[in-house]
């Protein structure tokens, strides 16, 4: 109840408190721990919603809660798997790794020396998920019910909280995306931990332990110790711009090639390891597109690279459930300043980080949305969570980083090995592919006329409203002219109504009528009567133009 007070009223507070307001709102997130943590990630993903600073303070939340004792994490072991840790293992740390709100992550040794990494769920991590669960869905209907900030979609936000609840509650859910994705990522020489399928259940999961060091670790060190650090950089040959490179490059693919991606890349899920090596743990949380919304994503990166700013604003507008009304253009342009202004930063190194990143510009552009009732849906957030989580690690491996140049290296290099693998007689099956994208060029081209007419048709239902609303504006206007001809033709012909009253007739009704109500002997109660019934209608219609004009 406090966040929403804060919310409602954020508005009225000075940057300075609105800081420290975030920053309070991710102190009491972080120590209810649990669901709320996971809330609270997912809040930071919408800067359009709940402001820039709340986005960039819960973006640093992460899931780290008191220990269990061993023996209650073990009886959770042997009640999935039939057997006691000590039997399976040759040894077992009796501290875990680290513990979360979900489970205990501890490390092992086989019977033939393998290390591994066993996590174990806590015992009552599904009550306490379900009890939080519960909570925040009656919550977001009183929401729906009460409409307050109806552009959030409550709804779509319980939908999205509890897939990402119940998938990582399986762990069979991250032993699937581990084997998927250890097939596609050590072809790029990402490493990936191997998953033991006999020692792994729906509450336990075993995997080979990576030798390496959490880049959350690193950021550490570079605080406390930076001389220490590069010292240690050096005995490992380290490289963190190389690591960089290396964790741009595997997102990247991921998300445009391979259409299926790590959906959470922050600092405690990357590895830093011998030689430049880099390793990706926790896939608790994975993401894939449709084809048709990829589709529209890799023209977005590419407007992004050509500097085509009106077709990145374009396509902005298209990937949104419902367009602006009368306001489209005036959108468009703002969007178009704000990835300029992000082009000439981005050349700057000396500029802060956030200045420069990319994925600030996209969070501009979300404000701007927000600040026309333009609503983004909670399933488009998948990339835009993996990006955020990655960029976190990129401020601190590549504090200079200029995107273009990325962006960039990442198109050559691609295009690089389509080559390659078009003149490498021993790839037929490459080649084979190579061909069928040719063969593909009717598809892509029958996709972007489909992004024109997508854009065409928000472009002809903003026509629509428009003529809606003129036609409301003309029907107030038409009223008034009928209201004020007819209290000028009342003027007009009170003076002949002084001489009809003169008459045996018009004395005999004017009687009548002065016995029924006596205020109608003035002639000007009728004159009044129909200006301000006329006045009224009109001013109602006004009304709903008025509201229909703001909407848009």
């Amino acid at each position: 109840m406090r966040f929403l007070i804060q919310r409602l009223f954020g508005r009225l507070l000075g940057p300075g408190l609105r800081r420290r307001r975030a920053e309070a709102i991710r102190r009491e997130m972080q120590s209810l721990g649990g669901l709320w943590v996971k809330l609270g990630q997912i809040i930071s993903l919408r800067p359009d919603l709940f402001g820039e600073e709340i986005g960039r303070s819960l973006s640093d939340l992460l899931d780290r809660v008191g220990a269990l004792p061993y023996d209650r994490v073990e009886q959770v072991f042997v009640e999935e798997l039939g057997v006691t840790p000590t039997a399976e293992f040759a040894w077992i740390a009796p501290e875990p790794l680290a513990a979360g709100s979900i489970g205990q992550v501890y490390r092992a040794r086989d019977h033939t020396g393998r290390e591994l990494a066993v996590k174990i769920q806590r015992p009552d991590a599904a009550g306490v998920f379900a009890s939080d669960l519960a909570f925040v869905q009656r919550t977001c209907e009183a929401m729906v019910l009460l409409r307050i900030l109806p552009s959030a979609r409550w709804t779509e936000l319980v939908w999205e909280l509890g897939e990402l609840v119940r998938t990582e509650l399986d762990y069979r859910f991250e032993a699937s995306h581990l084997r998927a994705m250890r097939t596609t990522l050590q072809k790029q020489g990402i490493v990936i931990p191997r998953v033991n399928s006999r020692l792994s259940s729906r509450r336990v999961i075993t995997i080979e332990f990576i030798p390496g060091v959490p880049l959350s670790d690193y950021i550490r060190a570079a605080d406390k110790n930076p001389e220490a650090l590069r010292e240690w950089e050096r005995e490992n040959s380290i490289d963190p711009k190389a690591i960089a490179w290396h964790l741009y490059e595997t997102h990247t693919r991921q998300v445009y090639e391979d259409n299926y991606f790590h959906g959470d890349l922050h600092p405690g899920n990357v590895m830093i390891c011998r030689g430049n090596v880099l390793g990706l743990i926790d896939f608790g949380a994975a993401g894939s597109l449709d084809t048709s919304r990829l589709r529209k994503y890799f023209m977005l990166f590419d407007a992004v690279f050509e500097r085509d700013f009106s077709k990145v604003a374009d396509i902005f507008l298209v990937l949104a459930p419902s367009v602006p009304q009368s306001r489209y253009e005036t959108v468009k342009e703002e969007i178009i300043r704000v990835m300029r202004m992000w082009q000439t930063n981005s050349a700057v190194p000396e500029l802060p980080y956030h200045d420069r990143s990319l994925t600030y510009a996209m969070t501009q552009v979300a404000s701007i949305l927000r600040r026309y009732r333009i609503p983004i849906t909670w399933d488009s957030m998948q990339v835009n969570r993996a990006e955020l989580t990655m960029d976190l690690s990129l401020a601190y491996l590549m504090p200079d980083a200029n995107f273009y140049e990325l962006i960039g290296e990442y198109r050559r290099k691609i295009q690089l090995e389509q080559l390659a693998r078009a003149f490498d007689h021993n790839q037929w099956l490459d080649r084979a592919e190579s061909w069928s994208k040719a063969f593909n060029l009717p598809a892509v081209l029958a996709e972007n006329a489909e992004f024109n007419l997508e854009r065409v048709r928000a472009q002809a239902m903003n026509v629509t409203n428009d003529l809606s609303t003129l036609s409301l504006l003309g029907r107030a206007l038409l009223t008034l002219t009928s209201t004020a001809s007819v209290a000028l033709a009342s003027l007009l012909t009170l003076d002949l109504s002084q001489s009809v009253v003169a008459w045996p007739v018009g004395q005999w009704a004017q009687d009548i009528l002065g016995n029924a109500w006596p205020a109608t002997r003035s002639w000007t109660v009728w004159l009044r009567l129909v200006a301000a019934t006329g006045a009224w209608y009109a001013a109602r219609v006004l009304i709903r133009a008025r509201h229909r004009v703001s909407e848009g």
